[in-house]
C-alpha cells in the first residue's frame, strides 16, 4: 500500500469526525465518544488501507486507540516541560510509559518485526514465533520496545500518527485543569516526535460543545478558561497562573468549537489550527484548507 493512501485516509477519518462535529455537536457526551468516532471514520471504507497482511494467516489492524509510548516520563513535569528528553529514554528509570488516544502504526514496521522474529524463528509457524512477533508490535512488554531502541532507525520509525483529543462541555468549561491536560498532551506529543527522530506526525484536536464562561476569578486568571484554550491551540502564548505556555513546533494543534449560545442557538464557528513546522501534510492541514 502506498504511504499517500494512508496519509489520505487518515485526513478523511479526522475530517468527517469534525464535520460530524460542527454539525451536530451533542452526539457526544464524551471523550470516548469523540475517539469511537474518529476511528469509526476512518476506517470505514478504508479498512483495507489500514489492515495489512504480512504472512498468508495473519491480518494486522494499523489503527489502535490507547497505544503505548517508546519513552517514559512524570505527568506532572510534562506541565514543567522537559529540557533534557534523554531522560525519558524508554530504558530510563524516571517515570512510566504512557498511551496515545489514538495510534497509526507504519506497516513498515509490522513487516520488518515479521521478517526478524517470525519469518526467520526456526519454530516458523508455531504459536510461540508469532506470540513473540505481536509482543513487539502491541507493544506492551516494555523489554521489547527497549530491545528495539537498540535498532535506532526500526525504533524511530514505528508510528506515522500519534493523535491525542480533549473534549470541552458544560461541566468542565471552567476548569483550568482542562487547560492544563491539553497542555501535557502537547508536551506528550512533543517528546513523541523528538523519540521518533523527527518521522512521527503528532495531532492535538480539541473539541469544544460549550460557549465559553467567565472564572470567578481577578484580572487575567477571570478570562474564560476555553478562550485561552483556543488561543493556545492558534500558537498564541497563554498564562497560568503567571507562567507562559506556547504550543512547541511541530505539533499541529486544532480547537473545534460547536456550542449552543446563549440565544439558545447552535454556533458553528470555523476550527482554530495551529502549527508551526515543516511536514508538508500537517502543513496543508493547518492551513485549513479542506479541514472542515
Amino acid at each position: 500500500m502506498a504511504k499517500n493512501d494512508i496519509h489520505e485516509a487518515v485526513y478523511e477519518g479526522i475530517r468527517k469526525t469534525i464535520r460530524r462535529f460542527r454539525e451536530r455537536p451533542f452526539l457526544y457526551f464524551t471523550e470516548a465518544d469523540v475517539h469511537a468516532s474518529c476511528v469509526r471514520d476512518m476506517m470505514v471504507g478504508a479498512s483495507n488501507i489500514f489492515e495489512i497482511r504480512p504472512v498468508d494467516h495473519v491480518s494486522v489492524s494499523l489503527v489502535h486507540q490507547e497505544y503505548p509510548t517508546n519513552f517514559r516520563y512524570e505527568k506532572q513535569k510534562l506541565l514543567e516541560g522537559y529540557e533534557d528528553e534523554s531522560i525519558t529514554n524508554v530504558d530510563s528509570t524516571d517515570g512510566d510509559r504512557g498511551n496515545f488516544d489514538l495510534a497509526v502504526l507504519n506497516p513498515d514496521f509490522v513487516k520488518s518485526m515479521f521478517d526478524q522474529y517470525y519469518c526467520k524463528s526456526e519454530q516458523k509457524n508455531t504459536e510461540h514465533a508469532l506470540e513473540d512477533t505481536l509482543k513487539h508490535i502491541i507493544n506492551k512488554d516494555v523489554t521489547g520496545a527497549v530491545q528495539r531502541r537498540n535498532m535506532a532507525e526500526q525504533h524511530a520509525q514505528e508510528l506515522l500518527y500519534a493523535v491525542e483529543f480533549k473534549f470541552i462541555h458544560l461541566f468542565n468549561a471552567r476548569s483550568i485543569n482542562l487547560l492544563k491536560e491539553i497542555i501535557k498532551d502537547t508536551e506528550k506529543l512533543r517528546l513523541a516526535r523528538h523519540h521518533s527522530g523527527g518521522n512521527l506526525r503528532v495531532l492535538n484536536l480539541v473539541f469544544c460543545a460549550t460557549r465559553a464562561m467567565e472564572r470567578r476569578r481577578k484580572g487575567y486568571e477571570k478570562m474564560p478558561v476555553v478562550n485561552r484554550i483556543k488561543k493556545y491551540c492558534a500558537g498564541e502564548k497563554v498564562e497560568i497562573e503567571g507562567k507562559g505556555f506556547k504550543t512547541p513546533p511541530n505539533v499541529f494543534t486544532a480547537f473545534i468549537p460547536s456550542f449552543l449560545g446563549k440565544d439558545g442557538l447552535k454556533h458553528t464557528e470555523k476550527p482554530t489550527c495551529g502549527y508551526e513546522g515543516s511536514d508538508m501534510v500537517l502543513t496543508h492541514w493547518a492551513e485549513n484548507k479542506k479541514l472542515t
